[in-house]
């Protein structure tokens, strides 16, 4: 650390009492404001424990890979990416290669509840949708308490507008 003109080296902890600027006094880079007990990048007034603030034309976050791949980005418009650091949408998900889907949502015992495989089929209880939508279990549609629609796979009943009752043995009720 070289600052002004003088050096400072540490071969162990190093504390610094008070706040601590990186950067010219129009430029700080970095500020770290133990007042308030935070950390400021691109300007000394952030108001939060870190505060970044990027300059125009560039993104403020942004986690890549080894190989410098993007990972995650928080880009200058606010736009969120996974994948990609030019993501046009609000939240963007990129896959990295084929084999893997891009979007999971599961629950800690890895239950899975919805899929986006990377071929843009979408599976709700697979994490293999095999169809535009793959839907292992029941399924309902509804406006209030009467299904409109319905499939029910523990009896194999499908129907239409008769709230999942089925009559007798058969299989389609309309």
């Amino acid at each position: 650390l070289e600052v002004g003109n003088q050096g400072f080296n540490s071969n162990g902890d190093s504390i610094i009492n008070g706040n601590l600027t990186i950067g010219t006094t129009s430029n700080q880079i970095f500020f770290a404001d133990t007042i308030n007990n935070r950390i400021n990048i691109g300007t000394t007034t952030g108001n939060a424990t870190l505060f970044v603030q990027s300059t125009v034309g560039n993104n403020p976050f942004e986690v890549v890979s080894t190989t410098g791949s993007s990972i995650l980005s928080i880009l200058e418009n606010g736009n969120i990416s996974v994948g990609s650091s030019t993501g046009n949408t609000t939240f963007g998900i990129k896959a990295q290669n084929e084999n893997v889907n891009p979007f999971e949502v599961s629950s800690f015992t890895n239950e899975n509840f919805l899929t986006i495989s990377s071929n843009g089929l979408v599976g709700f209880g697979t994490s293999t949708p095999n169809a535009k939508v793959d839907v292992w279990g029941n399924l309902n549609v509804a406006t209030g308490s009467i299904s409109t629609f319905f499939v029910n796979t523990g009896t194999g009943v499908v129907g239409i507008g008769n709230n999942g009752i089925a009559l007798g043995d058969e299989k389609l009720r309309v």
